[in-house]
């Protein structure tokens, strides 16, 4: 089994790399990837425990911005050498916005009355290369102000024009992709149903994309059906993933509703 979309602490996942290293191994995962949000530190980690019985793949999750949509596009990249210098510099941006805007959502949060201060965010960051909303929320958690992540009170406040919502100005798609080719890796159009970009398919093959995520965990079986299709057409790679999160999401278990490809 394949399990080639997993996050870590190194972005926004309770899990460190030994433990998703130990729960991939219990769930019968023969070959993992650490696909974290912009970084690459995590998937360092985790090539320690490459085994001829046990592969670990390079990954990344880039997040980046679709002009004709005019929304978030997430591109997956495997295999890349670990120098990484194309995807790193491309990624150095968007992780520093994040932490600027965390800042900003915690100053937010003290103004609405909250007793929150950085440092007790930063207590909650942990190995991540920068800062998500759910290093905040845990805090927010630990405080007893709410009791889950993505209930009421980040639909208030980080959703729906809430007044923790920030935007982040990503790489366009097109770069994205040229960088994970620049540093010899493969570029994959991740969750496509998911980030509702299904019918683009054909400009993203136009950027040279090798690659779709059938077999991500949200997808139903006949939205994998329509990607397996896609697949053949462009002959593209086709890959699969929990796209789990550890305790900071609602993704199934490591290894759980991801068929072998």
């Amino acid at each position: 089994m394949k399990d080639w979309h997993i996050h870590s602490t190194f972005s926004d996942s309770s899990r460190s790399v030994e433990e998703i290293i130990e729960c991939a191994k219990q769930k019968g995962c023969t070959s993992i990837s650490i696909t974290d949000h912009d970084t690459i530190e995590g998937t360092r980690i985790a090539l320690k425990y490459n085994t001829k019985d046990f592969e670990v793949i390079p990954g990344i999750e880039i997040s980046a911005w679709d002009n004709v949509l005019e929304k978030e596009i997430h591109i997956l990249g495997y295999s890349f050498n670990l120098n990484a210098n194309n995807i790193r510099r491309l990624c150095e941006n968007t992780l520093k916005q994040r932490k600027e805007i965390a800042h900003k959502q915690v100053e937010i949060l003290q103004n609405l009355g909250y007793e929150i201060t950085m440092n007790d965010v930063y207590k909650n960051q942990g190995h991540s290369t920068t800062i998500y909303k759910q290093h905040i929320l845990k805090v927010l958690i630990e405080q007893g102000i709410t009791d889950e992540y993505y209930g009421t009170l980040y639909k208030t406040l980080f959703k729906n024009k809430g007044p923790c919502q920030f935007k982040v100005e990503l790489p366009s798609v097109e770069d994205a992709i040229a960088c994970i080719h620049e540093d010899g890796g493969k570029a994959i159009l991740a969750h496509p149903f998911n980030s509702q970009c299904i019918d683009m398919v054909n400009r993203y093959d136009a950027m040279d994309i090798d690659g779709i995520e059938t077999y991500h965990s949200s997808h139903s079986i006949k939205e994998q059906s329509v990607c397996h299709e896609i697949a053949n057409h462009y002959n593209w790679i086709e890959t699969g993933g929990s796209d789990n999160h550890g305790k900071y999401g609602n993704e199934p278990e490591i290894g759980s509703r991801v068929r072998k490809v």
